[in-house]
This record gives C-alpha cells, structure tokens and sequence, in this order.
C-alpha cells in the first residue's frame, strides 16, 4: 500500500524557462541595421533580436529588469559569420 503513494523520480524533472519563437518580417534597412550591429557586438542575429527586444520591455516598464538573466541563449557562442 505504501507503494502507491510514492511518487516516481522521473517526475521530479528540471524547470526550465519557456522559450517561445516569434517570426518577424523585417525590410532590408532594418535587416541590414540589425545584422550591423550584431556583428559588431558578437552575438548572433537572434540574440541581438531579443536582447533588443528585452531591453525595450524594460525600458517600458512592461519586464522587471533582472541582473540574473542573461543577455544571449547561448554560453558559448561563436562570433556570427556575417555575408557581407
């Protein structure tokens, strides 16, 4: 009987942030701006992307800003091979 309250350990699984995707429709200045700048700060053009994104939120009040959340997606990351 004392079985059936145990609880498996599988289910006590690691919380990670939800990642959600988002399409967005640029036209080319805004492209060519955004690529620009994350070449010059290496970060890849989807980093660059929400970290504008979350700074502008901040800045609006809509997102607490907090000092623990990191800037990219990726730790490791290599400099964005740009085509230009």
């Amino acid at each position: 009987m004392a079985a059936l309250n145990k609880t498996p350990s599988f289910l006590f699984v690691e919380r990670r942030p939800m990642l959600n995707r988002l399409k967005i429709l640029l036209e080319q200045p805004e492209y060519s701006a955004l690529i620009q700048l994350a070449v010059k700060e290496l970060r890849t053009p989807a980093d660059q992307a929400r970290l504008i994104v979350r700074l502008d939120l901040i800045q609006r009040g809509l997102l607490p800003e907090n000092e623990n959340q990191p800037t990219h997606t990726q730790e490791n990351f290599v400099p964005y091979e740009s085509a230009y």
